[in-house]
């Protein structure tokens, strides 16, 4: 079953340590857990079918992630499941050779220094086009300091929600 409030503070505390912004997912409490024994790693995925997929690399001691990657492969193998790790590292590629799954590239992920950065150089004409046009329908775009995102919670809850409602998803 989904994670008990137990595995989610063991997670919350495992992730609040980590370099990877992406491994306070495991906040949301939608996603099954799987931990090392002494619980100071985890794994968290998502079965769709008969693919069990793991949102990211393990979280947690990079001595820890061999075993849940393995661990987890297992799992997916006991139940008839296909292994999908989605979004990890390349520093990690060799373990997921090693358990006999192929890389797939799915997107990219892009860093962009905000310092200096401006819509107004011509190679990005079809940005400020886009801009543009939001802006003209109403769209607004604002970064929220981090002391403020606890209180907009529920709000960001029901803009998801009507996008996954939007999307079939949820």
């Amino acid at each position: 079953g989904l994670p008990t409030a137990e595995d989610l503070a063991d997670a919350a505390r495992i992730a609040a340590a980590s370099p990877r912004s992406s491994a306070n997912l495991v906040r949301l409490g939608d996603k099954f857990l799987l931990f090392n024994d002494l619980r100071t790693a985890f794994l968290m995925y998502g079965i769709e079918r008969r693919s069990w997929v793991a949102l990211g690399d393990p979280v947690g001691p990079v001595a820890e992630h061999e075993d849940l990657a393995w661990r987890f492969r297992e799992a997916a193998d006991l139940h008839g499941g296909r292994t999908v790790f989605y979004e990890v590292r390349p520093a990690e590629l060799p373990l997921y050779l090693d358990l006999g799954l192929t890389p797939l590239p799915l997107g990219e992920e892009a860093r962009v220094p905000l310092a200096g950065w401006s819509l107004d150089v011509p190679e990005r004409q079809s940005l400020r086009r886009a801009h543009h046009q939001l802006t003209d329908e109403g769209c607004t775009f604002d970064v929220i300091p981090a002391a403020d995102v606890p209180s907009m919670i529920a709000e960001l809850q029901q803009v998801s929600d009507l996008w996954l409602a939007e999307k079939n998803i949820g």
